[in-house]
């Protein structure tokens, strides 16, 4: 469904945009037309797994991607992003 989002994001003419996505999210050949189309500005890694849950499954290696529509330059891969040390110190930027 995270292309779809992509999409309609765009349609709303947001001028920033931000989804949380696996980390194999591009790897597929069917979603380079959709990266080319909807340039991100930057990627940024999780350096840890997310528990989406609270029951501590974590099972996916996430990454934060981030479009500032109507970017056409070089996607920026950025650093990982360290596990926050307390909930209040979650910082995505």
């Amino acid at each position: 469904l995270a292309a779809g989002f992509i999409k309609q994001a765009h349609a709303l003419g947001y001028d920033y945009i931000a989804m949380i996505l696996k980390a194999n999210f591009w790897n597929t050949k069917n979603r380079i037309a959709l990266f080319r189309e909807f340039r991100p500005a930057r990627i940024r890694p999780f350096g840890w797994r997310i528990d989406f849950t609270g029951g501590g499954n974590n099972h996916f290696d996430c990454i934060l991607v981030v479009w500032q529509p109507p970017y056409q330059g070089r996607c920026e891969f950025c650093d990982p992003m360290e596990k926050p040390k307390a909930r209040s110190q979650l910082s995505l930027f």
